[in-house]
């Protein structure tokens, strides 16, 4: 791993630790459309700056036949997003957290089942050990009734679905940051994004006729508003930076050290019980990553 990668991805890392906790205040007792709303927007507000500097700096090189295919990718990552502020606003962190890292699974299912890669011992390893981390988080009265309870907890359910319309969209963005690797607006196709994620928020808040919402959550939760802003932004902007030079399934398994700084942190503002959650967060580490050994 280069040097830019690495420090693009521990500052993904590091953001997305905080990022869980404060879409947790943000989202809390509100619709997830409008918290994904004004997240949009400020993200849109956040990157216009860097943008511009961006096209001012090689304007010869911008191309922007992305823009299109940034609205199909935009659509699944805002369906998946949706769900995953919804799980974090309904459901303790340090329980819903660590479910999002079935998101690599989903990676290398499609992997699998699209790219023609091969089943081995230690992807089969590697899943086997997400599946007893999971019991983990959410403990019965044995391995079967944990996953059972883990089954039922409708947060937990939101955030398994939104890790995988997340993994469709990071193969879109892993793909386009490929085409893009000559001629690469990064923070122009960060920002196109946003744009498309907001119109696709408004749209269905002014169906609901709660166009509203949004403006109102973000009088009445500025700092919120700010803080989970900028971490969602810049996290996902340090990802496309860092796949220039990576490949998603490292950065995907990389990402997931987040989780166990989300999970620490969320004692701290939640007083939630870790003991178990830190144990069974770290075993869904240690499967994705064994997961992505077996790749090689």
């Amino acid at each position: 791993m280069s040097l830019f990668a690495f420090l693009f991805m521990s500052g993904r890392i590091l953001l997305l630790g905080f990022e869980k906790i404060s879409f947790k205040k943000l989202g809390e007792n509100r619709a997830p459309v409008a918290t994904l709303f004004v997240l949009d927007i400020l993200a849109v507000l956040l990157l216009a700056p860097f943008a511009v500097a961006e096209y001012l700096a090689s304007p010869s090189a911008q191309g922007y036949a992305f823009v299109f295919i940034a609205a199909g990718s935009a659509l699944v990552s805002f369906t998946g997003i949706l769900l995953y502020i919804r799980a974090l606003s309904e459901g303790e962190v340090s329980l819903v957290s660590p479910v999002y890292n079935f998101n690599v699974f989903f990676l290398l299912a499609m992997s699998v089942f699209f790219l023609g890669e091969s089943i081995s011992l230690l992807k089969l390893a590697g899943m086997a050990l997400l599946v007893w981390g999971s019991t983990f988080l959410n403990r019965g009265a044995g391995f079967g009734a944990s996953l059972l309870a883990l089954w039922r907890s409708k947060p937990c359910m939101y955030m398994i679905a939104a890790s995988f319309f997340i993994a469709v969209g990071r193969v879109v963005d892993t793909r386009m940051v490929g085409m893009l690797a000559h001629n690469p607006p990064t923070v122009g196709y960060a920002l196109i994004q946003c744009v498309w994620s907001s119109l696709f928020a408004l749209a269905l808040l002014s169906y609901r006729k709660q166009t509203f919402l949004g403006f109102a959550l973000f009088r009445e939760r500025p700092l919120a508003s700010l803080a989970a802003g900028a971490c969602n932004i810049f996290a996902y902007l340090c990802l496309l930076f860092a796949l220039r030079d990576l490949e998603i399934s490292l950065a995907e398994p990389l990402s997931m050290f987040g989780v166990l700084i989300s999970v620490v942190l969320a004692r701290f503002f939640y007083g939630e019980p870790i003991r178990d959650r830190l144990l069974g967060a770290a075993i869904m580490v240690a499967g994705a990553w064994v997961m992505f050994l077996g790749r090689g």
